[in-house]
């Protein structure tokens, strides 16, 4: 283990140096006293404990690691080499103006042209003033009723915020980004003049709490979707489709590929298939897993959960799902149309229409990225008067 140094001043209780006073060295997890040198060659011990100098300040190596420093009955934990941390300025780099607790708003019950605003506690951090130092203002108001003002007794909606003192603010126009991070948003009022009362009000706060959860929340929401490429094409003279690589972002699904951990945790690579195997998919689980096969299957459509032969040359809507997982046999999945059409056009017409209900495994696991439009009657995809693909949006719809 390589050997760090170690430099600080310490101070007493009552704000004096803490001038020749000793200062003990425990490894964070224990309670014998670390091994300490007088530089990084450690050839040369130093006792333990150190005493500090007439200026307060304690120097010493120790390998790199986490300590516990005892001096003057008070205990600092603090890290000795890599990481070179400043706990405040990683803070505020990931911290944002929020808040944090409370800020509730509600018609006041006997006045009806103010808001009540139960106690709120939230930050204000000002990276603007001075983006090298920035601050982080912690805000704590106690519940309070205020009255619309002047030009909110004008006007239908109001926004509330509070500003880095405590202060309320209303205004006319939804935040905008830069006042998101300059003032804790409360919410916003509606005011009927004609009955002369708010009438709605509506909690819209930032939030500080979770923010990770919050961003998942977010991506699972949205679902898995193809960022490039995965383009499904026709395999040639036959039912067979072809799919270009490209990367899927789903959420979690390649922190690990396979056992190794990676740094990219939310987009998994795919290869190209020539041909695709896939998988054939109902909107009832199957259980076991259908078999791998390399062509569709047009002749059949999913009527209400009952697999039917589709009738004399009427077209369906098969839809293309794309699964981020390891085994490249098990990344493709066509789930079989739901409602019969006349004509290709007339299903073309129709995608993204209709109460299709997809299948549960494809909820929050699998892309959509394509729609194969076919007739029941088709042999041959890349002939368009039997067959047409179409590639879907990001999102599940066309």
């Amino acid at each position: 283990m390589p050997l760090a140094p170690y430099t600080n001043v310490f101070w007493l209780p009552d704000g004096t140096l803490a001038s020749n006073t000793a200062l003990r060295v425990f490894p964070l997890m224990s309670n014998t006293l670390a091994n300490l040198y007088t530089d990084g060659t450690g050839a040369t011990p130093l006792g333990n404990p150190v005493t500090t100098d007439g200026s307060g300040i304690a120097t010493f190596w120790a390998e790199e690691g986490e300590y516990w420093l005892h001096i003057n009955a008070q205990a600092y934990r603090v890290a000795v080499g890599s990481p070179d941390l400043d706990t405040f300025e990683a803070s505020t780099a990931v911290s944002s103006t929020a808040l944090l607790s409370g800020g509730e708003l509600n018609v006041n019950a006997g006045v009806p042209t103010s808001i009540d605003i139960s106690a709120t506690v939230g930050y204000v951090m000002d990276f603007l003033t001075d983006p090298e130092i920035p601050t982080l203002a912690r805000v704590s108001v106690p519940a309070q009723t205020v009255p619309l003002n002047a030009a909110a007794l004008l006007r239908v909606i109001t926004w509330w915020m509070l500003d880095s003192t405590g202060a309320v603010i209303q205004q006319a126009a939804r935040p905008t980004n830069a006042q998101r991070r300059s003032f804790i948003v409360l919410g916003a009022t509606v005011y009927d003049a004609v009955l002369g009362a708010i009438v709605e009000d509506q909690s819209l706060p930032v939030l500080a709490a979770q923010p990770a959860n919050q961003l998942a929340d977010l991506m699972d929401a949205m679902g898995p979707f193809s960022i490039t490429g995965n383009v499904i094409t026709p395999n040639g003279v036959n039912l067979s489709l072809n799919k270009s690589a490209g990367p899927i972002f789903a959420r979690a699904f390649n922190r690990f590929a396979g056992p190794v951990l990676t740094q990219d945790p939310h987009v998994t690579q795919t290869p190209a298939q020539t041909p695709v195997s896939l998988r054939r998919l109902s909107r009832t689980p199957q259980f076991p897993l259908p078999p791998a096969f390399t062509t569709i299957d047009p002749t059949t459509y999913d009527n209400a959960g009952v697999l039917t032969p589709v009738t004399g040359n009427n077209a369906t809507i098969q839809r293309v799902w794309l699964f981020p997982a390891n085994s490249v046999s098990s990344q493709i999945a066509v789930q079989y149309g739901e409602t019969q059409y006349p004509d290709l056009t007339s299903a073309l017409n129709r995608l993204g229409a209709g109460d299709y209900v997809v299948n549960p495994a494809t909820v929050g696991n699998a892309a959509l990225i394509g729609y194969i439009v076919v007739r029941g009657t088709a042999t041959d995809l890349s002939n368009t008067a039997q067959c047409i693909i179409k590639r879907s949006s990001k999102l599940d719809y066309p």
